[in-house]
């Protein structure tokens, strides 16, 4: 139901004292908990239209309140109470509309270091990210909402002496986030693609692909990133680095459905994960494809723009050749987007051809053998393709048969039910144990309903 608060505002969440009293939520939600982790806690009286007095607070605990922290809050203009300084700055930070504690500029994070939280930089992917200081470190925290059916150790996965990731330098929570502590990176790979306009030359996209596959390579068997985009590669000390580990593994697990929205990203997931079978490391791989295709060409190779769209062209599509690229990298970035997990280069043999990529054939007959190796490789992929398109149109054949047959037999039940109403002397039989179907007897007559049985695609053989 929605609430009003004092001048219209549409937050509903800001009015309030600095005073210690009491911590309440509104009614239905669980009770809140001063947060561990921040230097100063203020309580945020929530009632609508409720004046902004402490001792009406304390005198009526029913008041609907939440925790909010702040630190060093100033007086605008030096005229307001502190209380309406509050207001002032608590409105715009809490426009996320989430019983939170409050992270924006100024709040002391006390994790195993302290940290002083800066401008929020980004709220990409699921959460929202916020520079960060301590001493004269600098780094970036994100805060990642606590959703039910999710465990934290999700969020954690183990790294130690993987090339080319970025590191949870510090990390805790508040009461309504997790929260990990990152180095501050120099740019995303979605920036730089941003900055570039039309792609990549050949020899950068190679560089870039090494240090992801680097990274693939020590992860391989161990962790599934899931969820590969640019904007998970971040150039950090001059090389690019995977981060957002366990994001969407944590978005996967909770059954918050804004948050299992996360979970995948529709332009670069590849088809298992559309079909919701389980993510290896192949998974990684075809992303690294799709990512590769955008660096070289300047696009996506599936460019959706629908949900729906996304996941047909990513089952049953062929991405358009690459043009004016050298064979042996069109050929493999091709190879990374065959529909097949299993038909794709592992993550060792990605890296190894990718350190040959840059090299010119020595020969015309070499140049030759290339283009022969893409034109097979180009050939597996359009079989790939039909095989996947075939099993999508399988599946679509069952699940139809299996609605036809759940109706076909809620039909059944009315009607034997509706006889048995009219000639309650009728006998009934079920002569398929376990298998549906029933027979009615009324005198010399009888009616009977078979269980359903599965056809042939083509019966008479005729296609």
């Amino acid at each position: 139901m929605e609430r009003r608060v004092p001048n219209g505002c549409a937050n509903q969440r800001h009015c309030g004292s600095q005073e210690s009293v009491p911590v309440r939520k509104r009614a239905g939600a669980q009770s809140a908990r001063r947060s561990p982790v921040f230097a100063q806690n203020h309580v945020v009286n929530q009632r609508p239209g409720a004046p902004l007095s402490a001792s009406q607070a304390r005198s009526n605990p029913s008041y609907p309140r939440v925790v909010a922290t702040v630190a060093d809050v100033p007086h605008p203009k030096g005229k307001a109470s502190s209380q309406t300084a509050l207001l002032a700055r608590g409105f715009a930070a809490i426009c996320w509309g989430e019983e939170h504690a409050l992270a924006r500029k100024g709040t002391r994070l006390k994790l195993d270091r302290e940290w002083i939280v800066g401008e929020q930089i980004g709220a990409g992917g699921f959460g929202r990210v916020y520079a960060v200081t301590s001493g004269g470190d600098e780094a970036v925290a994100k805060f990642v909402p606590k959703d039910p059916g999710a465990d934290r150790e999700l969020l954690f996965a183990k790294l130690d002496g993987v090339r080319n990731v970025v590191p949870v330098i510090d990390s805790g929570e508040t009461t309504h986030e997790w929260v990990l502590v990152m180095p501050r990176a120099d740019k995303s790979l979605r920036q730089h693609l941003d900055e570039a306009g039309s792609g990549l030359d050949g020899s950068e996209t190679v560089s870039v692909l090494r240090d992801i596959a680097a990274a693939l390579v020590d992860l391989d068997g161990k962790v599934v990133h899931r969820d590969l985009k640019p904007a998970n590669v971040l150039l950090l000390d001059g090389s690019w680095c995977l981060a957002d580990f366990g994001i969407s593994r944590y978005a996967e697990a909770t059954t918050a459905p804004d948050t299992q929205k996360f979970a995948l990203s529709p332009p670069y997931a590849a088809p298992e994960r559309w079909r919701n079978e389980r993510a290896r490391g192949a998974t990684d791989v075809y992303s690294l494809g799709v990512i590769a295709y955008e660096m070289l060409a300047g696009f996506r190779p599936f460019p959706g723009p629908g949900l729906e769209d996304y996941r047909d062209q990513h089952l049953h599509n062929d991405p358009p050749p690459l043009e004016g690229v050298p064979a042996l990298l069109a050929a493999l970035v091709e190879e990374c987007l065959y529909k097949a997990p299993g038909a794709r280069p592992t993550p060792a043999n990605l890296a190894r051809r990718l350190t040959a990529v840059g090299s010119e054939p020595g020969s015309a007959g070499l140049a030759r053998l290339q283009e022969a190796n893409r034109e097979e490789v180009a050939r597996r992929a359009e079989s790939a393709r039909q095989e996947s398109e075939s099993r999508s149109v399988e599946e679509m054949r069952r699940e139809l048969a299996e609605s036809a047959g759940k109706a076909l037999m809620r039909i059944g039940d009315a009607l034997r039910d509706a006889i048995l109403a009219a000639a309650p002397s009728a006998s009934h039989e079920k002569p398929h144990r376990g298998g549906g179907g029933w027979i009615l007897r009324l005198n010399q007559a009888s009616l009977s309903l078979s269980p359903q049985t599965r056809t042939a695609v083509s019966p008479w053989n005729v296609i």
